[in-house]
């Protein structure tokens, strides 16, 4: 009888633990979040057209800058007196959890509380510390610079070009796709 017992809770275990990772017409799963590039929140012509003169990607590409993906736009005409403007994104990820990407942008945001200035209405969390936006949205850290200046022109730049960079984060990560804060899951 005790081994019968043993056996049904065994069986009863094994199949709560393996209904746990189904979701059939609930949230997905975290690992079905899309990996964002930075190029992909800030194309080229969005690019241009923010700065009003044409800014091609430069020839390194997106690249790696830490725990970062970043790129950067260059004026096409190298007379130009155009800024260029550099886009970076962390995001979680299978070795980097939200909790993390909240840490690094909140102590970034704590090393420049002399400068900052908070923003609302854009992600979930926004400041400007010239010359770039911070904005922390859908579980990453985006840093966005273009131009020069500490003036309310820069900063409605900086704002527009983060909202941009909202719209596809948005669609790319859908919010139930991101893990909660404390949780430590990451995408795999």
């Amino acid at each position: 009888m005790k081994k019968l017992f043993s056996i049904l809770v065994c069986l009863g275990l094994t199949a709560s633990l393996a209904s746990c990772g189904c979701s059939k017409g609930g949230a997905p799963k975290v690992s079905e979040a899309e990996i964002v590039s930075p190029d992909m929140l800030i194309t080229a012509e969005d690019a241009t057209s923010v700065a009003g003169t044409a800014l091609n990607m430069t020839a390194e590409g997106v690249h790696i800058d830490g725990s970062f993906r970043t790129v950067d736009f260059v004026p096409t005409d190298t007379n130009s007196s155009a800024y260029p403007i550099s886009v970076s994104i962390e995001q979680f990820s299978d070795s980097l959890s939200v909790s993390q990407v909240w840490a690094d942008y909140e102590n970034h945001r704590l090393s420049r509380v002399g400068d900052a200035q908070l923003i609302t209405g854009v992600g979930e969390d926004c400041y400007v510390s010239y010359p770039y936006i911070n904005v922390y949205a859908r579980g990453c850290y985006l840093k966005i610079s273009g131009g020069s200046g500490d003036n309310e022109a820069q900063r409605d730049m900086l704002i527009n070009l983060a909202n941009r960079a909202l719209l596809v984060l948005n669609e790319k990560i859908p919010a139930d796709a991101v893990p909660a804060m404390d949780s430590g899951n990451t995408i795999k």
